[in-house]
Formats: structure tokens, sequence, C-alpha cells
């Protein structure tokens, strides 16, 4: 599979092209470069003051560099990245308590547009929601859709709530009707339920369990079949989810299997789980060696596969030169375009317009 694009993987890049075509844009010699980082951090002053008061830069046990639009763009364009869709580091929000949510929501989204609008060619943004209250998290996607950002960031779960759980639905659905573009973040686990005896950041270790967590259970509440437009992008490369997706899906199999749930399970007949997992997309932060990207291959097509890095969080080695250049390894020169930048221009026409 390695190295071939599928005739669906063509039709995106037409996609990407066409929305190029109507806003008089060649991409051929076009004067912004064409890569795009769909997952990527604005250390924003509504973070900067709750990590003041809390006297600690820590996310998921990683320090939070200081962050500014300009050592961004001067970055990308060491790296030739046209755009990155930025959202905040931490997308539960639970660095601060429940009642301080909708507002720290609120600022960043308001902070975030403000950014693209001075830079609207170079940056996207991933709106944020309070999503431990589902009713101030539909008022604030209303305003996310006000200020023009290109989607939403969800936390994989919030207060141990996670995505799937039917406490959540009225968001999904709302996304879904709209067909707001959404990447899942994995967010730290609450204290309770951390494991002491490994003692590693969560960044590292428990952030791609998070993901396959979320992604597990919105596929046995039949979150995706449920909210047929909603086709998440899985930070990280989807954590553990390409290599565990057998695994994960073997319950479907057999009915009866259900009893061994701990709440009741109620799969439509016949539903291939392994299918369901299929519409999922990628990105690539943390995980663009040709081992993880033969993995993420094997369940998707190469043109549900984006760009990530992270950036600043997990800085790349190298300040200049294309980023992840390893990706040249295991995929084609046209894949490597649907992954730099078509497939995410075809999901994000705003910010492929604003990059015209």
């Amino acid at each position: 599979m390695t190295g071939l694009v599928t005739r669906r993987e063509l039709l995106v890049a037409g996609a990407a092209a066409a929305v190029a075509t109507r806003s008089g844009m060649a991409w051929a010699g076009a004067p912004v470069p064409r890569t795009v980082d769909v997952h990527a951090h604005a250390v924003l002053p509504a973070f900067e003051a709750v990590f003041a008061r809390r006297g600690s830069r820590l996310v998921g046990g990683v320090p939070a560099p200081a962050w500014s639009p300009e050592g961004a763009l001067a970055r990308m364009d060491a790296q030739g990245v046209g755009a990155q869709v930025l959202s905040v580091p931490e997308p539960s929000l639970t660095l601060v308590g429940r009642r301080e949510r909708a507002t720290l929501a609120r600022l960043c989204n308001e902070q975030l547009a403000a950014v693209v609008g001075a830079h609207p060619g170079r940056f996207g943004g991933w709106g944020v929601l309070p999503m431990h209250d589902p009713v101030a998290a539909l008022r604030e996607l209303a305003r996310v859709r006000r200020l023009g950002l290109d989607g939403v960031v969800l936390p994989t779960s919030v207060d141990g709530v996670y995505l799937g759980d039917p406490r959540l639905d009225p968001v999904l659905h709302a996304l879904d009707r709209v067909a707001m573009p959404v990447l899942v973040h994995a967010t730290p686990l609450p204290d309770h339920d951390r494991p002491e005896q490994v003692g590693l950041p969560d960044a590292l270790l428990e952030f791609p369990f998070e993901i396959v967590r979320a992604a597990t259970a919105m596929m046995y509440a039949s979150t995706l079949t449920r909210f047929r437009r909603l086709r998440p992008i899985l930070a990280d490369g989807g954590g553990a989810v390409p290599y565990l997706s057998h695994r994960t899906s073997l319950f479907g199999l057999e009915t009866g299997l259900s009893n061994f749930f701990q709440r009741r399970v109620s799969l439509p007949p016949g539903l291939d789980l392994a299918r369901v997992l299929s519409w999922l997309r990628f990105d690539t932060a943390g995980a663009s060696m040709p081992a993880q990207i033969r993995s993420m291959r094997e369940l998707v097509p190469v043109g549900q596969i984006l760009l990530g890095t992270d950036w600043p969080m997990t800085p790349s080695v190298a300040a200049g030169g294309p980023p992840q250049p390893e990706l040249a390894r295991s995929l084609s020169p046209e894949a490597q375009s649907l992954v730099r930048g078509e497939s995410a221009r075809a999901l994000l026409p705003g910010l492929a317009g604003r990059m015209a």
C-alpha cells in the first residue's frame, strides 16, 4: 500500500485544486508555501494568565513554551509551512475550575480569532468548547462560528467523561449538523485515575492511550455512525489506535460478547467496527516515522492523513527545511502532496480561501 494513491485520494486532491481554482490561485508557483500544519498550539494571553495564577506551566507534565505569532511565523518560514491551524494547549480546560471554563473558552476563542484575523493567510484556528457543560458548549460553538474559526478541538475526555458518552451527544450532534471539522486531542488524566507506578508525564505515555479510549468509546457508542458527518482528526497519529484497531473492534464481531461490558452496548446489526475506524483522519504529530505511517495506511487512505507537528509543545530538532522530512521515506511525491497540505485545504475551505 505504501507509496500508492487510490482513486478516492486523487479525488480529494482534485477537490483541493478546485478550491484553489475557484479562489483564483494556481498551486504551481504559488507565492505562499502549500504545506499546512493542522496540529500546532498557541499559548494565548488567556492561558498565560492561567499559568501565572497556578505558578506552573505544565500541561500533561510538559512545560508549555512561550509563544508569539511572530515566533511561529519565523519558524513556519524557515520550514516552508504556509499555514498552521492553532489550538490551545489543553482543550479540556481543566487547568481551571469548572465555573471558570466557559469564560476561559470565550477568551481563548476571541484571542485566537484575533491572531487569525491579523494573519489570515498564515493561521487557522480550532475553537475550544467548555465540554464539561454541554449547554455552555453549544453557546460557545455558536460564537466559534460567528468568529469564523475553522473548526473545534475536542478533548478525549473531560473530568473522566469520554467522547461517546451520551451526555456529550448534544454537542456532537450540533457539530455533525453543521459539518464542523474536529480535531480530537488527548488531555491529562484526572489525578485519581493517573497510575503512579509509572511516574512518566501524561504527554509521553498516557496521551496515546487516551486517544484509544476516546476512539473506542465512540466506536461502541455508534457515535461515528449516528453522526455521519463527524469525521474527526485524531491527533498524534491516533495514538495507538491504528496498531490496536483489530483488537479494539473484536467485540463488534459477536453480539453475545456485549455482556462483557460494564454498561449496555447496542450496536447496529452487521456493523463492521473496523470499517467505522477507517472513516477517521489522523495527523502526523509524533507519528511520522515509516512504521507509524504504515500502520495508519493499513487503516485509512493516505488522503485521510494530515501533517501535524504539535509545535511548540514538541518542537522538531531541525529549525530549517521541511517539517517531518522522514515522510519522504514512506510516501510517494503524490501522497506527500496530500499529507502536506492538499487534504487539509479540502477539509478546511475557509483556510484554503485565505491562503489564496
